[in-house]
């Protein structure tokens, strides 16, 4: 399996397309204004490292799975003895690889930022600023998992790309809003709410149990499925 990792990334990192989103949305937040005090400075940042979280994730989709579909390649390691099983957790691992260097890139940006801005931003709030970094990557995961589910149960890029776009951008506030208006906790138990309520509890300095069942529920989960659909998905190898 890891060579297979190994040749996915040689694959998508010498791919100049790769980088174009990912080099405006550094450009982004370089360019953000300062806030005129920490508070505002740190909201700024945040929310440009979780716009990030919600936008990187899909060239890095496409970087993984597109190729493979168009050419036929995923095909061929099959043929070559590696079990599905494998081949869904690999893509998984290439799109956490790919996914980890940008937000940590971003922080180290926002934190120079920071710095910069005069403003007094303690080492406290710099830590929380890495656990909304960390929360991130686990959201995009999510996301990844959640558009391989659909990728792999229809086949198609596609679906998987509706799905992970669909899970970014829509469905926390169609969950939030059937929440406030039928007084049932929906979103709170979606991955994301649960991810949310454990960093919150992160951050307050107790344990956010809430991780445990968003892991290995939600995304642990989509994984099984995924591996599930793929073994009765019959290829022309």
């Amino acid at each position: 399996m890891r060579h297979l990792i190994r040749a996915d990334m040689v694959r998508i990192l010498k791919k100049i397309s790769f980088y174009v989103l990912i080099v405006l949305y550094f450009v982004l937040l370089i360019v953000t204004k300062n806030g005129d005090n920490a508070e505002e400075q740190l909201n700024l940042m945040e929310g440009r490292i979780i716009l990030g979280s919600r936008l990187i994730i899909i060239p890095i989709f496409l970087a993984v799975y597109g190729d493979e579909f168009r050419t036929g390649s995923m095909q061929t390691v099959i043929g070559r003895g590696l079990s599905r099983g494998k081949v869904v957790i690999a893509k998984l691992m290439d799109c956490g690889f790919l996914m980890l260097p940008v937000l940590l890139l971003a922080f180290v940006i926002a934190l120079i930022k920071n710095e910069n801005a005069q403003v007094a931003v303690t080492v406290n709030q710099n830590l929380n600023m890495f656990l909304t970094v960390f929360q991130c990557f686990l959201w995009a995961m999510g996301y990844f998992a959640c558009g391989a589910l659909l990728l792999f149960a229809m086949w198609s890029v596609a679906a998987g790309m509706i799905a992970l776009i669909t899970s970014a951008l829509f469905l926390n506030g169609i969950l939030e809003l059937a929440q406030s208006q039928l007084h049932f906790p929906f979103f709170d138990l979606s991955y994301e709410g649960l991810i949310n309520k454990a960093f919150a509890a992160f951050q307050d300095g107790s344990f956010g149990w809430q991780i445990i069942p968003a892991l290995a529920v939600y995304f642990c989960g989509s994984v099984y499925l995924s591996i599930r659909l793929f073994d009765r998905k019959e290829l022309e190898l």
